[in-house]
């Protein structure tokens, strides 16, 4: 634990945006989630599924690209998070660092 907060401590802008990346990886998963249980159109989960009700069955190219936005939507919401929490903290940062050296 302590090794953990020496890292954190360490790099804090590396730590912000792997905490934010994991919150928009977790944050993509349960909309997600919450869209199948619920039914909703809104879930990238159910093109992967093409309705047997239309007569179409599943292609290989249809699942790839269902699976490539799927793909896309978790990484753009991972990315989106890292850049919310590494901006701030990165200007923080940036900002302690540069009144430290005018003290000194």
């Amino acid at each position: 634990m302590q090794r953990l907060l020496c890292r954190i401590r360490a790099h804090p802008i590396r730590s912000a945006a792997l905490l934010g990346a994991l919150i928009g990886f977790l944050n993509a998963l349960a909309t997600e989630i919450n869209a199948i249980l619920h039914k909703s159109s809104s879930s990238v989960v159910y093109l992967l599924l093409p309705p047997s009700s239309y007569g179409r069955t599943a292609s290989e190219s249809s699942l790839a690209a269902s699976a490539f936005i799927l793909f896309i939507e978790i990484a753009a919401s991972a990315l989106s998070y890292a850049l919310l929490l590494t901006i701030p903290v990165a200007l923080y940062v940036g900002l302690r660092r540069l009144f430290l050296r005018r003290k000194t």
